[in-house]
């Protein structure tokens, strides 16, 4: 799959065209983001061309000052694009779109630039000056520019149109295994190991720390039952997301600190791939360490019950 950043002027002169364009902003790739890829791909076999995904590197919100916290960075939306069979991703200039008008974005962008023979977006998918086109409005403009356009219906999961600001708010619930239903995975970070003050060491329950990009969304913060990915291996793991009031007096001071169960290796400066699974409890301040040492080999026993409910 090859990567095209319109924005840096890494342009696209060496993909073959007409191309079939998949539209949209795709925070989380989640079930729904899929299954348009899927018609995507279809559309693409039936026309006999190349699939490009066409988006932009930041949210659009975050762009225009409306900050929002996301679900994927780039490099997690180009390995799951590359991984359904995706053959472009296109990072589209922002500020070269956002003020043209529908018809103009599809004449000059979509039809001109790209040779687009068939667009696909999802039901809700907002183009143009202030979002003032929509599905509809695409598919009427590409049908009288003898193309085709394909609007694909929302998709539900636990009986809720499956999307980003849905999975954000479970999120921020710590409701992560209904997250993962609507994600089609697990929630996960994947993000470089920081040194910390060794604290777990000293008692026997080594740990890693992570910090959350100031874009990414956190989860509610709390202990959660992870599994970590260290050398091609796996893991289970006990993570806390949050301020660890109990050695810590800055309750802004937010990070992933994981016990990965059975391993002892130093991995600074390293990025360990943490999927979240289960928000076993609530964060808390100890009385002091072998209290919190306490609680945290019950928490390694509740996740071992969990990923090995037999043993």
């Amino acid at each position: 799959m090859k990567i095209f950043d319109l924005k840096n002027k890494k342009c696209i002169k060496n993909t073959d065209k007409p191309l079939c364009l998949l539209l949209g902003n795709f925070d989380g790739v989640h079930e729904g983001h899929l299954s348009l890829v899927d018609f995507a791909l279809q559309e693409g076999k039936k026309h006999q061309t190349k699939v490009a995904v066409w988006t932009f590197e930041d949210h659009p919100l975050n762009i225009m000052g409306n900050g929002v916290k996301v679900l994927t960075d780039n490099d997690e939306k180009n390995e799951i694009f590359a991984q359904k069979g995706v053959d472009y991703v296109i990072y589209e200039d922002f500020s070269k779109v956002k003020n043209m008008s529908p018809l103009d974005f599809i004449k000059n962008v979509l039809i001109e630039n790209f040779d687009c023979v068939s667009a696909v977006c999802g039901f809700n998918f907002k183009f143009g000056n202030n979002g003032s086109g929509n599905a509809e409005l695409l598919c009427s403009e590409m049908k009288k520019a003898g193309r085709n356009a394909v609007i694909c219906p929302p998709v539900y999961r636990m009986d809720r149109v499956v999307s980003s600001t849905e999975i954000r708010a479970l999120l921020d619930d710590g409701m992560l295994e209904e997250a993962a239903v609507m994600l089609g995975r697990n929630y996960s970070i994947n993000l470089p190991v920081l040194h910390g003050n060794e604290l777990g060491r000293t008692i026997g329950i080594p740990t890693i720390n992570q910090r959350f990009p100031e874009n990414k969304m956190k989860p509610k913060n709390g202990i959660y039952a992870v599994k970590c990915y260290v050398g091609g291996k796996e893991y289970y793991g006990v993570a806390n997301v949050g301020s660890r009031p109990t050695v810590n007096n800055d309750e802004n001071d937010v990070n992933c600190e994981t016990h990965i169960i059975g391993y002892n290796g130093w991995i600074y400066g390293e990025n360990v791939k943490v999927c979240f699974y289960k928000r076993l409890r609530g964060e808390r301040r100890f009385d002091d360490i072998n209290e919190l040492k306490s609680a945290v080999e019950n928490d390694v026993r509740q996740t071992m019950l969990y990923f090995e409910p037999q043993k």
